[in-house]
């Protein structure tokens, strides 16, 4: 579960029989609160796994936290077996170019979290260059017909 925070997509993998799920997170404060076992403190960027040792990498609503999607894609693909997938979601960019914010509630108040604008394309193009083909995708709309959020399955090549 990569950038998992309190670990609630690990948590879904391990109801599923996941026979091993880690949580890194680069959040001293998300993982104090994490119910994920095997949690560490890292980058997406940096993943403290070995080469070709994970089938799957989740990593949900994190990716708009980047300026770039290469670094992380190829890390996702490092340590990705052959034939390996990954699931990654993001806050979807017509959401963003319609002006809405990422936003969470803190102590009565709604705070806004920095994102970044990442194209369908810019992820198919980062994608491909870090060695993982688009093998699916799926827009789920909420109250309309415009999407919210945007998932991406790639498989390892």
């Amino acid at each position: 579960d990569l950038a998992g925070g309190t670990g609630r997509y690990g948590h879904l993998a391990q109801e599923k029989n996941a026979k091993q799920v880690i949580n890194c997170d680069n959040s001293p404060e998300m993982l104090a609160h994490c119910f994920i076992p095997q949690k560490t403190l890292a980058t997406s960027e940096s993943i403290p796994l070995r080469s070709s040792s994970a089938d799957l990498v989740l990593c949900g609503l994190a990716t708009g936290h980047l300026t770039t999607l290469k670094p992380t894609m190829c890390e996702i693909s490092r340590v990705l077996k052959p034939g390996g997938l990954a699931l990654i979601s993001d806050f979807h960019p017509y959401q963003s170019l319609s002006g809405a914010k990422r936003t969470f509630q803190f102590e009565g108040k709604t705070l806004a979290v920095e994102h970044h604008i990442h194209h369908l394309s810019d992820y198919f193009i980062a994608g491909e260059f870090c060695q993982l083909q688009l093998t699916g995708i799926k827009e789920p709309a909420y109250q309309g017909d415009v999407p919210v959020v945007v998932v991406f399955r790639f498989m390892k090549k």
